[in-house]
């Protein structure tokens, strides 16, 4: 999702775009968005000067070029959090600056955009055609939501009405039919689990039901869509590790739902006969 905004004033105009969508930013379409910046910067009839601001888990840093950012090693233990890249007129700050030129990735869990553009100039011409030029790069970073088992995971209307509703029914037919039940089993300890196979589903409901962000749904897709990376040093490695994590992750659930969807059917028929 992105959204583009644009003001205009008596001596500037100004562009914004932002990008709702996870990225994966690596060493070749990090080269590539530089390249755009220097291009457009040798355009300009005065000097521009290219800023890297770097945020980790650990500290904050300037990097002075590309090549300082790359050699970051990007550790589990010092993860970069935020890349942003800084254009403005040679020996100016930046808020006080006439070019004003700002791409963003960041990855904050309580961040709302993932990415941000902000381009600030008296050229209107110029600063439209950088904003179009890096969106055409910022588009090949992004993780693309698709509908496949990790939204119906995390649909609303699967997590707050579709599994409350089958727990709830599940229950309900377990205590009409446990008293049966029980008295065909026969035996005290298997009525015992029996009940604690009830109290145990009702306890789900009553999770389900007083608060969605309870939702193992939700959970389980969390844990099965992309997250936004870094893609250098040792997250490489470690992303590598936590796709192919995922993907086999994806498996097991929809194998697991077939045997648990089974059991359910196989119990209802148990109880009702």
């Amino acid at each position: 999702m992105e959204d583009a905004t644009a003001a205009r004033n008596e001596e500037t105009v100004s562009w914004s775009k932002e990008y709702l969508d996870g990225f994966i930013l690596d060493e070749a379409k990090l080269r590539r968005i530089v390249e755009v910046f220097q291009a457009f910067a040798a355009k300009k009839a005065f000097d521009c000067q290219l800023e890297f601001s770097v945020k980790r888990t650990d500290v904050e840093y300037t990097a002075p070029s590309v090549e300082a950012v790359l050699q970051d090693e990007n550790l589990s233990t010092r993860r970069i959090k935020t890349v942003a890249l800084k254009m403005v007129k040679r020996g100016e700050p930046y808020y006080s600056s006439p070019l004003e030129c700002e791409l963003q990735f960041n990855r904050e869990p309580d961040y709302r955009k993932s990415i941000y553009i902000s381009i600030k100039d008296k050229d209107r011409t110029w600063a439209y055609a950088l904003t179009e030029e890096l969106d055409t790069h910022v588009q090949r970073t992004l993780i693309r939501s698709r509908k496949g088992i990790t939204s119906i995971l995390g649909s609303s209307y699967l997590n707050d009405f579709v599994i409350p509703s089958l727990v709830l029914g599940i229950c309900l037919l377990a205590a009409r039919r446990l008293p049966i039940a029980t008295a065909r089993l026969g035996d005290l300890a298997i009525a015992h689990f029996v009940l604690l196979i009830f109290v145990l589903l009702l306890a789900t409901f009553t999770a389900f039901w007083l608060g969605s962000s309870i939702s193992i749904g939700r959970a389980v897709a969390n844990l099965l869509k992309d997250d936004s990376a870094f893609y250098w040093g040792d997250e490489r490695e470690s992303y590598d590790r936590r796709r192919a994590f995922r993907q086999n992750m994806k498996w097991v659930v929809a194998v697991g739902f077939i045997v648990s969807l089974t059991a359910g059917v196989m119990t209802a028929l148990f109880l009702t006969r």
